[in-house]
């Protein structure tokens, strides 16, 4: 069931009502609402409809007039409540009024326990109820959606609905944040749905009930929560505490900040974004030189032994009876033997230039890579965003320096990441990477396949979840790149004996010529596997995997209390990201020596030399 239409609750203002179904949709609710413009945030107001402290009212009046109203009117947010003429909900419909009705509130509410002029039908006002369970709807709302339940609390699924669409509307996704002031059982469960939706949580602590409990639980950080929803809550909701005294300003600040999500979270997944796909750019700059110098090297060397035996040819021509062999003969009849002569020499000297011109594109291609040092950069970057990577875990499993083992530490958690992120900024900035432009990152946050799929990178934690989402998944990485490193590796080598071994047949038919051809292709298979480093990729990442397996091995074989202690946590975390830097930090160290050991060739290297017999050919080769 879905009615909808527009009541006059103030004499100036209309608001549109729709009476609805407990089992309307979200979707369905955004089409008849159909807000213009489109909001491009939206805040979901939870508290107390009473037991607020009168002395409190005059302070969380100038918070939601001053601080929320005007940061909704400033982000084109939609501001979504209980609708009623009560609590925090009389105090947004104020806060919205005082400034001049500039942004969309909406109110959910149980239709049977709420009245408005004309409903129900036997009342002359709105303000005047005989019935003493019904409440007046609050005039200053500009929508209202009312809800066929006959309690309070069971309109919670419809308003979350309705939320969650909003943030998902016409296939844009926009960012939502919940304000809990005061609050009770509602707005516990309320709450509790913006965790499980992943909405972070601005907490009015000094407000009373809920939000001071949650305060509380948030500063003192007990070892056990018996109330399983707080547990939650507390656990794995993005909650942000500001005391009611605070500037109005502040409260503003922090909605815009959780709005625009740019928690130092964020930003570091930002600055890892940033840093891997620069890695990326330097990889492949660097990757394609190397691959181009190898190209050319064997290129150079089929073009300069196809020279030879073209001048072998000529000279056989040229001192060849008619009769000597069929082919001489047919070319000879064909096109006469100077035409032949004439057509290879010219072969010869085309390819003459193409041969002079390989050592000084190799020559090129090579100061390339010395000057622009993409390897070094592409090294640096990757690094930074692994340490990046390795700092973002550590938070969002609250160890290490993010745990509450800290009392003594007055900054928080945020300044502590921020900090660090500094340092890294710093530390790069010192290196030639400086000497590069580093691309923006504009793409989707956190960055695709940085994370596992069902993780959205910003959610705290537990101890199960980390082994799941970063120990478990730097294990499955590790295993299927030994896979594929063993399987590359084999290939080049075997690629490598059976090139050899062509060498060898050649000289056995007397094609010595060619040999120079095996050996260069051998060579280069060689300086592929090195400056690819997969010898030492492959007992790196088998070390790695082995130290994975026996941090999980320790952390199962614990009791559940003991899984439970926050210096267990410390040193599972710890330990785990303490095995990746090891090897990541041995793999810095292996790749830059196989970038630093990589020498220039020599034009003799590249090119084997013009020889003008067998005999000799067989002596250099």
């Amino acid at each position: 069931m879905l009615e909808k239409k527009q009541v006059s609750l103030l004499s100036d203002r209309t608001a549109q009502i729709i009476h609805a179904s407990p089992d309307i949709t979200g979707n369905a609710l955004v089409e008849q609402l159909n807000l213009s413009p489109k909001p491009k945030a939206l805040i979901m107001i939870s508290g107390g409809a009473g037991k607020l402290d009168e002395k409190l009212k005059p302070r969380l009046t100038q918070l939601f007039s001053r601080g929320v109203a005007r940061a909704a009117i400033d982000i084109n947010a939609v501001l979504i409540d209980g609708g009623t003429c009560s609590g925090v909900m009389e105090m947004v419909g104020q806060g919205v009024a005082d400034r001049g009705y500039k942004t969309p509130l909406i109110g959910v509410s149980p239709a049977p326990l709420i009245c408005y002029k004309g409903y129900p039908a036997n009342e002359e006002s709105a303000e005047i109820s005989p019935d003493a369970e019904r409440v007046p709807l609050d005039k200053h709302h500009s929508h209202f959606v009312l809800v066929d339940t006959p309690n309070w609390g069971g309109e919670a699924n419809v308003m979350y609905n309705l939320g969650d669409s909003l943030t998902r509307a016409e296939g844009q996704s926009i960012p939502a944040v919940t304000i809990l002031v005061n609050g009770g059982c509602l707005s516990r469960l309320e709450v509790l749905r913006s965790v499980r939706l992943g909405w972070p949580i601005i907490v009015v602590a000094g407000s009373g009930r809920l939000a001071d409990d949650i305060a509380k639980l948030m500063e003192e950080r007990p070892d056990i929560i018996d109330d399983p929803d707080l547990a939650e809550i507390i656990e794995d909701g993005k909650l942000q505490i500001i005391d009611i005294n605070s500037n109005v300003e502040g409260l503003e600040r922090l909605i815009y900040r959780q709005l625009r999500a740019d928690s130092s979270l964020r930003l570091a997944w930002e600055q890892f974004g940033i840093m891997d796909k620069n890695a990326s750019r330097q990889q492949a700059k660097y990757q394609r030189l190397q691959s181009y110098i190898l190209l050319l090297g064997v290129v150079g060397t089929v073009l300069a032994l196809t020279q030879t035996s073209l001048e072998h040819l000529v000279k056989d021509i040229s001192n060849s009876s008619p009769d000597n062999t069929i082919c001489l003969y047919f070319i000879q009849k064909l096109c006469g033997k100077e035409a032949v002569v004439d057509i290879i020499n010219n072969i010869n000297t085309f390819l003459r230039y193409i041969i002079m011109l390989i050592p000084i594109m190799i020559t090129a291609l090579w100061a390339a890579i010395k000057n622009f040092n993409a390897g070094n950069k592409w090294i640096l970057l990757r690094s930074s965003a692994e340490l990046i990577k390795s700092e973002i875990y550590c938070y969002r499993a609250r160890a290490s320096t993010y745990s509450f083992l800290h009392p003594d530490r007055a900054d928080s958690r945020e300044m502590r990441l921020a900090e660090k992120l500094k340092n890294f900024s710093e530390q790069l900035m010192q290196t030639e990477v400086n000497s590069a432009a580093l691309l923006s990152y504009d793409k989707e946050i956190p960055p695709k396949d940085s994370t596992e799929k069902d993780d959205d990178g910003f959610c705290n934690l537990s101890p199960e979840r980390y082994v799941t989402v970063r120990l478990e998944n730097q294990l499955n990485f590790y295993r299927g790149k030994t896979k594929k490193i063993e399987k590359q590796l084999y290939f080049l080598q075997w690629m490598a004996y059976i090139i050899g071994g062509v060498g060898t047949l050649l000289a056995a038919l007397s094609l010595e010529l060619w040999i120079a051809l095996t050996a260069s292709i051998t060579a280069a298979i060689g300086t592929y596997i090195q400056y690819k480093g997969l010898d030492d990729k492959l007992i790196k990442y088998n070390q790695a995997a082995s130290g994975l397996i026996n941090v999980r091995s320790w952390w199962v074989a614990l009791s559940a209390d003991e899984q439970a202690n926050q210096a267990n946590i410390d040193k599972l975390v710890i330990s785990a990201e303490g095995i990746l830097k090891s090897e990541f930090s041995s793999w810095v160290e292996t790749m830059q020596e196989s970038v630093n050991s990589l020498k220039e060739p020599t034009k003799e290297e590249i090119l084997p030399q013009k020889l003008e017999n067998n005999e000799s050919l067989t002596e250099k080769s």
